[in-house]
């Protein structure tokens, strides 16, 4: 991920709270962090799907 693109998906606070929650935590699910944000599942998830299709996330199904 180039610089530029990292901090322009940083700008938006939803991403930049999810990031740093799996940052801390280590690997969450969806549903850890819409409680943990206490934001809209389609809302968190549309958020992650952008960031894995940056690069800056990798999901694995359960």
């Amino acid at each position: 991920v180039l610089p530029h693109e990292f901090f322009k998906m940083m700008a938006d606070e939803v991403r930049l709270r999810s990031l740093l929650q799996i940052a801390r935590q280590g690997e969450l699910c969806v549903c850890e962090l819409v409680a943990a944000l206490d934001e809209p599942q389609p809302k968190v998830s549309r958020h992650l799907a952008q960031m894995r299709n940056h690069g800056l996330l990798s999901t694995r199904r359960k």
